[in-house]
């Protein structure tokens, strides 16, 4: 067996094909699951989502004052969180509370509705900022 698994050219000048089983093929030994993988790195969607609450909040609850930079800083990271959370798998229920509503039609159906009035105000939020910043 030569390095990482890989075995020797023979004498006759052909290689045994038997030796390559995915154990022995190093990318794969370090990519057992990808679903898994990509569902690990979907939790990253809530320090991302933590940290838009606190560039939304922060400006409120130090000076008093709205900002539009960091309601701007925040959408960007509640965006970024949502990217993340598409990487989860999806045939697994996260905990409790998403089984309690998934399983009950009513209450999935306020659930959705509930946000995509979020997403409506985000987006409305998002492109007001936009035409009411001046530049400079």
């Amino acid at each position: 067996m030569g390095l990482l698994g890989v075995p020797h050219v023979r004498r006759h000048g052909y290689v045994n094909l038997s030796y390559f089983h995915p154990k022995h093929a190093y990318p794969l030994a370090i990519m057992k699951d990808p679903q898994l993988i990509f569902h690990r790195i979907s939790y990253l969607q809530y320090p991302c989502m933590l940290i838009g609450l606190y560039f939304g909040y922060a400006p409120l609850l130090t000076t008093g004052t709205f900002s539009w930079e960091g309601m701007n800083n925040m959408l960007i990271f509640i965006g970024l969180g949502v990217s993340f959370s598409t990487l989860q798998d999806t045939t697994k229920t996260q905990n409790k509370l998403s089984k309690r509503i998934w399983s009950n039609p009513k209450s999935a159906r306020r659930f959705l509705i509930y946000q995509v009035v979020l997403i409506v105000f985000m987006v409305t939020m998002g492109l007001v900022g936009l035409f009411v910043i001046e530049e400079g």
